[in-house]
């Protein structure tokens, strides 16, 4: 198996039992690197490969408490991090997404903590 473990779609991971993959894997990725973007660590990140891959099969991840992230990327990331590819969001859904149009609302100045 290639890749990174923290970007592996679960049906990479299980391919017997999705019969491969196709490009969903894609938009598992995208989702993954959102999630990144937005959180600063992967969603599914373990101090082991095999409990990250533990994790990825069971779609265990979840946002950080504290966060000022709007519902509306919660959204896109929970639509796009779907275990399986047949209900995962798909490229035409996901630009439609309303997060996908436009800032939701524009910080009039950015956290402190994001200056540190």
């Amino acid at each position: 198996m290639l890749g990174t473990p923290n970007y592996i779609a679960p049906e990479v991971l299980d391919a017997q039992r999705y019969n491969g993959h196709s490009f969903q894997v894609d938009i598992w990725g995208l989702g993954i690197i959102i999630y990144i973007l937005l959180f600063g660590k992967p969603p599914f990140d373990s101090p082991e490969v095999k409990q990250t891959y533990g994790k990825i099969r069971i779609n265990d991840y979840e946002y950080p408490k504290d966060s000022r992230v709007s519902e509306g990327a919660k959204d896109l990331i929970n639509r796009m991090l779907v275990t399986d590819p047949e209900q995962r969001l798909d490229l035409p859904s996901l630009l439609k997404h309303v997060w996908m149009k436009g800032p939701e609302k524009i910080p009039n100045r950015l956290p402190q903590e994001f200056l540190n």
